[in-house]
């Protein structure tokens, strides 16, 4: 997973032309994909996968799925994010998208139970259609978004 984490990247980084606002607003879209860990127990290692799409020039609204690889426990909910740059300059031109996102689903694994989270978020293009982007909070994740 983790060669295969690298090789996007890589072909990615290779593919380097974008000038555009990271975030672009209401209607565009993003797939996210990448590595992560556990709510609040950062030993636990999976991967995590959501979508994203701009109901507003600064936020956008989505779902998360994160199954982890240590026992059977996967996570289902809803995302929200506040883009914080489009918000306080939405004219600039940007290859950074800073945000705060949060989110509440339901977690399944021994038993089952609602779950919440927070993140401060950044993602950075790569090219018009992928970018790299890291989360920090209760379910830290490393990753590569398609927007589309």
């Amino acid at each position: 997973m983790k060669k295969i984490l690298l090789a996007l990247i890589l072909v990615a980084g290779l593919t380097i032309s974008a000038n555009a606002q990271s975030f672009e607003g209401k209607g565009k879209s993003d797939l996210s994909v990448g590595l992560a860990s556990g709510f609040n127990k950062y030993d636990k290692l999976g991967v995590q996968a959501n979508y994203n799409i701009g109901v507003h020039d600064f936020v956008s609204v989505g779902a998360q799925v994160n199954m982890w690889f240590s026992d059977f426990n996967m996570y289902i909910g809803p995302r929200a994010n506040f883009h914080l740059l489009n918000c306080i300059d939405p004219s600039t031109v940007s290859k950074f998208d800073v945000y705060l996102s949060a989110t509440m689903g339901v977690r399944f694994g021994d038993k089952t139970q609602f779950a919440a989270g927070g993140y401060v978020g950044a993602k950075y293009d790569l090219s018009d259609a992928i970018a790299i982007k890291a989360e920090v909070g209760s379910n830290p994740m490393l990753g590569v978004a398609f927007k589309f």
